[in-house]
């Protein structure tokens, strides 16, 4: 469903655009306070481009419903102009922000291609939480696999192999069939968006590798302490068993040409491609506007598609569950609390790490450091939310620690882009659960390819709605393990991410506030008071 309405920038133009705004966005499936954010800014927009081009000018508003989504767009022909950046001299770093911000639906997206500025909003229409549509679902395949084992069977062996496996088997098509691109795109663009950031260069490279220092070693201790905790088949199968396998596997890393890794979703040749391509991108510069540009535009379309595949969660959580239930395997999934036990109790450790380094480093009473920081940790716990817990974390960054406001605002989305530990630890830990579980053998080459894989995935994932759900596909699938116990990690990776969400957030603030100290970044006395 699209409207299309043209007017004047002049008064009465931009208040009939707002009030179509209001009306489109009228109803019980949408949300009062971001239909109101929607309104307001581009009320704020439009006001900005009457500035510049005149009341005369027309502009479109577009308003449009797709899988679920919600977009409002407005156009207006003309020179380039940015209504979102003000002054003569925008900084880099404030356009990181502003993309970062826009790609987690904080900011409204703007573009200016053949002659016109296009300024667009994307809302999502209410839904039930995730953790309550898994819920309703794990409920509803208990009780239909009753059901149906009180039937014949040979109905219910029907039923099964018939209807549900093949259906489930469809969703985890589509899934790998996306995941792939979604994962290059989100690699090459993060690295391109990074590197084109002149006013903070310096600052940037020396910020990534505090962050990719911290996740490396976090998550190898992490690994390392909790894998005793399972019990584990030795063995040459999943993968070789010596030094060989794990040079085998570096060398394996580059493709022998640019197609095949995407036809048989090698996913390390695709995260290859993507960072070769991503840092030639930055060598290269301004001539590669426009592959940028395409580059980014891909990219919101492989995002939109793997959003509405992830719609689909709720269903392909039920019909899994429902397959383990009628075939008798739901006993193998029963030690998963060991799984929801290590990650939860890993989060909250890490709290405590966090508040200690900078209590030693920078003489701050522990106790305080998190006081300072509980207003934003109770944000991301209540909701698992980092975008909406982002104005509260950069205010506390700049009030409460001291941090430089300039330095913030780039460190912060940076770092929650980079910075995510707990997905990790997660992904490390789901994938030596399901070789438990279902007896798979490993060796040194299959737990070096797990680590390698969940770091760098954790730092891929892009923070959409599916983009765990895929980088759990694309493990599994490289490590030769079964897909049939995605649905339990889902399921857990769900509850997880309240205490993910503050752990991760809170380890943002720890860097930052550890780098900004190295730069000179950092008022002390505001950060001990």
């Amino acid at each position: 469903m699209a409207e299309n309405r043209r007017w004047k920038l002049n008064s009465e133009g931009i208040d009939a655009a707002s009030e179509e705004i209001a009306q489109f966005l009228t109803g019980p499936k949408t949300d009062k306070k971001e239909a109101l954010r929607v309104r307001l800014g581009a009320e704020e927009a439009l006001l900005r481009f009457r500035d510049q081009f005149g009341d005369e000018t027309e502009f479109e508003l577009r308003l449009s419903r797709l899988f679920g989504s919600i977009r409002v767009s407005v156009e207006i022909p003309g020179r380039m102009y940015d209504p979102f950046i003000r002054g003569e001299s925008p900084e880099e770093s404030s356009a990181f922000m502003r993309s970062a911000l826009a790609g987690m639906g904080e900011l409204p997206v703007w573009r200016y291609s053949r002659g016109t500025n296009s300024v667009s909003w994307r809302i999502s229409r209410k839904h039930l939480q995730s953790w309550a549509q898994l819920l309703i679902a794990i409920v509803l395949a208990v009780v239909v696999g009753l059901l149906i084992g009180l039937l014949p069977k040979d109905v219910s062996a029907f039923i099964s192999g018939s209807i549900v496996s093949p259906l489930n088997g469809v969703f985890m098509k589509m899934l790998s069939g996306i995941s792939g691109p979604m994962i290059f795109l989100a690699v090459l663009w993060g690295i391109y968006s990074i590197g084109d950031i002149s006013a903070f260069s310096v600052l940037g490279k020396k910020l990534l590798g505090y962050l990719l220092l911290f996740l490396c070693v976090i998550s190898a201790v992490t690994d390392v302490v909790v894998l005793p905790l399972f019990q584990l088949v030795q063995g040459v199968t999943a993968s070789g068993g010596g030094f060989n396998e794990v040079f085998q596997m570096l060398l394996d890393i580059v493709p022998g040409n640019i197609i095949l890794p995407f036809a048989e979703g090698n996913t390390l040749q695709i995260l290859f491609i993507g960072i070769v391509m991503g840092v030639a991108m930055i060598i290269i510069g301004d001539k590669t506007q426009n592959v940028a540009l395409f580059a980014e535009q891909l990219n919101y379309i492989v995002q939109l598609v793997m959003d509405a595949i992830s719609r689909l969660v709720p269903a392909f959580v039920f019909g899994s569950l429902l397959d383990l239930i009628l075939s008798g395997q739901l006993s193998q999934i029963g030690v998963s609390y060991k799984l929801f036990l290590i990650n939860v109790i890993f989060c909250v450790v890490m709290i405590g790490v966090y508040a200690l380094i900078v209590g030693a480093r920078m003489k701050v009473p522990p106790v305080l450091y998190l006081k300072k920081a509980a207003k934003t940790l109770i944000i991301c716990f209540t909701t698992a939310s980092s975008a909406a817990a982002f104005s509260t974390s950069i205010e506390t960054c700049v009030k409460e620690y001291g941090v430089d406001e300039r330095f913030t605002n780039f460190g912060i989305p940076f770092s929650q882009i980079i910075y995510k530990p707990c997905a990790s630890v997660l992904y490390f830990t789901s994938m030596v659960y399901l070789a438990e579980v279902y007896g798979v053998a490993v060796s040194p080459a299959w737990f070096a390819t797990a680590f390698i894989m969940a770091v760098v995935l954790s730092v891929a994932t892009p923070p959409i709605p599916g983009g765990t759900l895929a980088s759990i596909s694309v493990l599994c699938t490289q490590l030769g393990l079964p897909l049939e116990g995605i649905p339990v990690i889902l399921t857990i990776g769900v509850l997880i991410d309240f205490f993910a969400t503050p752990q991760n957030i809170f380890g943002c603030h720890t860097i930052l506030i550890l780098a900004a100290d190295k730069f000179g970044l950092l008022n002390k006395d505001t950060l001990r008071n």
